[in-house]
């Protein structure tokens, strides 16, 4: 069985609160979660992640503007659905990867919105490394969803992290490595891949001492090897 994408949901009016956590009990794709003021959503936002946003623009207590900057910048993502009442004018919003939708609005066309980021995201950013091991590239983080504790990752380390995953166990030359993540060729005298490699083996030992699979380097070949 298929793990349901997780939603946050900042909404205040606890009557459509009951309404569309009532509508996504019924769905088979997406698990709901609600935050009702600005210090339960930063909260929440801290302490797991969450696959979609669901934001009410019109409660934002603050300078709006700084409220999206600080959102964004934290989150790093862009499958972020905002809605505001018709009479409403958020033009000079739409620079923060917001998908904008009008109050009101049916179920359905949420779903619509959510669903097309899905088909166009959710595939690129997100991998399972081991059933509760979240690799979200897009945000450069693996994450343990059972204690919900996160490392990031650099640049380099996601790249790697993702080529590896991508050619699960096939063996794959320090050359091919050197030339797919940095560009550079073999005979070039540097022990920047072991290091990255180091690195990441720590992070991954940090984030599950149990992974479901090892990281090797046997005779020059590196290879993210699944144990069975």
């Amino acid at each position: 069985m298929e793990k349901k994408h997780t939603l946050l949901l900042y909404e205040k009016e606890i009557f459509l609160n009951s309404i569309l956590q009532e509508q996504f009990l019924y769905t088979e794709d997406y698990q709901l979660f609600i935050a009702q003021n600005e210090k339960k959503l930063l909260e929440m936002i801290n302490n797991r992640l969450f696959d979609f946003f669901i934001l009410n623009l019109d409660i934002v207590n603050n300078n709006l503007a700084t409220f999206l900057k600080n959102f964004t910048e934290c989150n790093k993502h862009e499958n972020i659905v905002a809605y505001y009442f018709e009479n409403k004018n958020y033009e000079e919003y739409k620079n923060y990867n917001l998908s904008f939708l009008k109050k009101p609005f049916k179920f359905n066309t949420l779903l619509n919105y959510l669903d097309n980021m899905k088909k166009t995201d959710f595939s690129l950013s997100n991998n399972y490394l081991m059933e509760h091991i979240q690799f979200i590239a897009i945000k450069k983080i693996i994450y343990n969803s059972n204690n919900h504790y996160q490392e990031h990752l650099t640049e380099k380390e996601t790249y790697l992290l993702d080529y590896l995953n991508k050619n699960r166990n096939i063996n794959i030359t320090k050359a091919d490595l050197l030339k797919k993540i940095w560009g550079v060729n073999e005979d070039i005298n540097t022990h920047t891949l072991e290091t990255h490699m180091y690195r990441l083996r720590l992070k991954l030992n940090k984030i599950e001492p149990n992974l479901s699979f090892s990281l090797l380097n046997q005779n020059g070949l590196y290879c993210m090897k699944d144990n069975v």
